[in-house]
């Protein structure tokens, strides 16, 4: 607590009232009246109680990761204080009491591992471990996409296909060199010149979107191909009636991700399924 509270002699039993405003402690100081006297405080300025939080930087089947670099976060995600973990991956910061932090661990050839420490708690330790995954070339056993969608006939970007493409986004900025191609491609139904236009529009938006959130933005690319590269018979134009189900030409309606250039990294990318991810149109409601 520092002077005046604490000196060099022995001063002990500190006390505040329910407001911790006001309180009492004891000391053998000079100056008193006896040996140990009572002395009575009011605080300048509000008083900060504080607990001790420590965790572990591990691999995702539990082994310790040695040496990660550790970064704590205020709740607004303003950068507080950084550590690296020691030899057992073991790490500690001193933090504030009732209040929410982020933790996020770092270390080359990992995935950014992230938790959260609510310090609301009784207790005065408080232990949060970080997992940290490991980073290997074949991001699909990693990073599992999930279907993309856009309301019909429109090409914004939905929340909910926000959230899958910034997961490309975390693989572009992890590999910096990376060079990647959007494709998006329609189903036969339409005429092929509007398929083109809104497959066009909807890679180009998709691109945009990770354009403005990764380093270097001129590393992806939005190209749509219309119904010019279907993944099955499902064709319909002109004369030709497709008699395919709904599943079937949902098929056809995808978003690619192609690696243009690897750099040095070597890496390749590969979404579940044969067909990188599906866009689904959802009638607008």
């Amino acid at each position: 607590m520092g002077y005046p509270i604490n000196t060099n002699k022995d001063d002990f039993a500190f006390m505040l009232n329910k407001y911790s405003s006001e309180g009492y402690f004891s000391s053998n100081r000079d100056g008193g009246k006896g040996d140990d006297d009572i002395y009575s405080f009011e605080l300048l300025k509000p008083f900060e109680f504080t607990k001790l939080l420590r965790g572990t930087s591990l691999e995702q089947d539990g082994d310790t990761i040695p040496f990660a670099f550790i970064s704590l976060y205020s709740e607004e995600g303003v950068l507080i204080d950084s550590v690296m973990s020691d030899s057992i991956g073991a790490y500690e910061f001193v933090v504030l009491a009732d209040k929410l932090y982020t933790l996020k661990g770092e270390k080359a050839s990992y995935f950014d591992g992230r938790n959260s420490a609510d310090t609301h708690v009784d207790e005065e330790i408080i232990i949060v471990d970080l997992v940290l995954l490991q980073d290997i070339k074949v991001l699909a056993e990693i990073i599992e996409i999930n279907p993309i969608y856009f309301d019909f006939d429109k090409s914004n970007i939905r929340p909910d296909a926000a959230i899958e493409l910034d997961k490309i986004v975390e693989v572009m900025n992890k590999y910096d060199s990376l060079v990647v191609e959007l494709g998006s491609h329609t189903d036969c139904r339409g005429s092929k010149a509007y398929n083109e236009q809104l497959s066009d529009r909807r890679a180009k938006s998709s691109a945009k979107y990770i354009k403005a959130r990764i380093t270097n933005p001129e590393r992806i690319t939005g190209k749509g191909y219309g119904e010019y590269r279907l993944l099955n018979g499902c064709e319909c134009e002109g004369d030709v009636q497709s008699d395919c189900s709904k599943e079937d030409h949902q098929m056809n309606r995808r978003t690619e991700f192609r690696v243009i250039k690897e750099g040095a990294h070597k890496v390749k990318i590969e979404t579940k399924g044969p067909n990188s991810f599906d866009e689904i149109e959802t009638p607008e409601e």
